[in-house]
């Protein structure tokens, strides 16, 4: 991962301090050792500064493990290779806000 997808990534982020959003051009690379890169970001409204530690995997060419208890046939007849939708993310919020906790009744077959 680049520095300048880094610095896109700060930029999304609040201050946490007035809540504002830090602007790109306030995001200063520090240096970086091994898979950590170091940033100084300062908020331009309450000019807070914060010192964030990104771990970035450089390796790209090489796999990534994927952990599961499937097996691979499991895996193959799947029907869970439809990405995670934010409609589906704002759905399952929603019904959490009502949800009980009552896992037995969710799950009754």
């Amino acid at each position: 991962m680049e520095d300048s997808h880094i610095r896109y990534l700060l930029s999304r982020k609040k201050c946490g301090v007035c809540g504002q959003s830090y602007q790109s051009t306030t995001i200063e690379f520090v240096g970086s050792f091994d898979e950590f890169s170091y940033f100084q970001i300062t908020c331009q409204v309450c000019k807070t500064q914060a010192f964030v530690t990104a771990i970035v995997q450089r390796d790209e060419g090489k796999a990534t493990e994927v952990i599961t208890d499937l097996t691979l046939e499991e895996l193959k007849t799947s029907d869970f290779k439809i990405p995670v939708s934010a409609d589906d993310m704002l759905d399952i919020m929603n019904y959490l806000k009502g949800f009980d906790g009552n896992f037995s009744e969710i799950f009754s077959c």
